[in-house]
């Protein structure tokens, strides 16, 4: 993977360490992203790294340094009801290609193309 050559991974780790992001006081994607002068997408893109190798890093309404294994299983937990909500969408977005309002909001869209 590669990565802007000034903003590591690690970079990003280590100021979660400053901000002292523990349970209770998660920092959020926006203050990174003004920190290091990043994306939203590459914020997601450096902490999914982290977290792939091993770091410890929980959600919280915000990013936090889990220093627990109850505050890490908690994070992991939040993934795992996100991911079933996401294919619970997935699986109604499927159903939705037959239903009628469906089909006429791609009627619309053709008449006006």
């Amino acid at each position: 993977m590669t990565w802007n050559i000034a903003v590591k991974p690690e970079h990003i780790f280590n100021y979660l360490l400053e901000r002292k992001a523990w349970k209770g006081s998660p920092v959020v994607s926006r203050e990174i992203e003004r920190r290091f002068n990043l994306s939203g997408p590459d914020v997601r893109t450096h902490i999914r790294y982290l977290r792939r190798i091993g770091y410890a890093i929980g959600i919280e309404k915000g990013y936090i340094i889990c220093k627990t294994r109850e505050e890490y299983l908690s994070s992991i937990e939040n993934f795992t009801k996100r991911i079933f909500s996401m294919l619970e969408t997935r699986k109604e977005m499927k159903r939705a290609l037959q239903h009628p309002e469906f089909v006429k909001q791609l009627e619309l869209f053709r008449e006006t193309a």
